[in-house]
């Protein structure tokens, strides 16, 4: 008989299934962390499961195993495919705007002032002075420099982490109009100021495209979910990682 343990607290859900000595995979589990766009999926997975472990409560002693095997493969595929379809559903919703917005802010302006002096002059300088250009640069003049791509930029992975992380983040400025929300503010040095204050709006840029990558690691967090809970599929079922696929793709077996 599948033996089933389901955890739920404030923090996390989980199944853990052990199968009997002969099933194609002895023990799965699957564990989802809360606090993500994706835990109302995750819960519905869960409650999936939590419907099969009540359903098949005290059936070994009313039918074979062959018969039991059959019942655990339909109350799987009746309870588990619409929440894992769901699930799917939200997790390609997520990549797709994932990947227009990285186009966008990865997408140089239109009008990118693209000069091969502009390119020499940059990757003459010396490894220090490169990130001092870098930091001082508009967006026509970072686009310039990385317009090649990788593979023609002459600096390590670090300064072109940097240029192209910073291109990302005026980029996030000028589409979000975002410097018009941080105005330079008086000093003593500068008590009439006149204009944005860019390091204000990049801190902030930065905050924003930090909560776009995080939501990229809770869809491959799901996506992981997913894949665990075919193969727990695949224990309840008796049956291999390919037949418990074909219950939430529909494929023939």
């Amino acid at each position: 008989m599948i033996q089933f343990a389901i955890q739920r607290d404030d923090t996390h859900l989980a199944v853990h299934v052990n199968g009997p000595a002969n099933t194609y995979g002895k023990r799965a589990t699957l564990a989802h962390r809360l606090g993500s766009r994706f835990d109302d999926q995750a819960t519905a997975l869960v409650a999936a499961f939590d419907q099969v472990r009540h359903g098949s409560a005290g059936l070994d002693a009313d039918l074979k195993p062959e018969a039991l095997t059959r019942r655990l493969r339909a109350d799987t595929r009746e309870h588990w495919k619409p929440a894992a379809d769901a699930l799917c559903d939200s997790i390609q919703t997520a990549r797709r705007s994932h990947a227009e917005r990285l186009a966008v802010l990865s997408t140089p302006p239109a009008d990118p002032h693209i000069a091969a002096e502009d390119r020499a002059t940059f990757h003459a300088l010396s490894a220090g002075r490169q990130w001092n250009w870098i930091a001082a640069a508009d967006r026509n003049g970072l686009a310039a420099i990385v317009s090649g791509g990788r593979s023609r930029f002459n600096g390590d992975d670090a300064t072109w982490d940097a240029a192209t992380e910073r291109l990302m983040r005026l980029t996030f400025i000028e589409q979000s109009g975002a410097q018009g929300r941080f105005p330079l503010q008086p000093t003593p040095e500068n008590p009439a100021p006149v204009g944005p204050d860019i390091a204000a709006a990049e801190a902030f840029a930065a905050e924003r495209i930090a909560e776009f990558q995080a939501e990229r690691e809770q869809a491959d967090a799901a996506e992981a979910l997913l894949r665990d809970s075919i193969k727990v599929a695949a224990v309840i079922g008796d049956m291999p990682i390919d037949d418990a696929f074909a219950l939430l793709t529909d494929e023939p077996t």
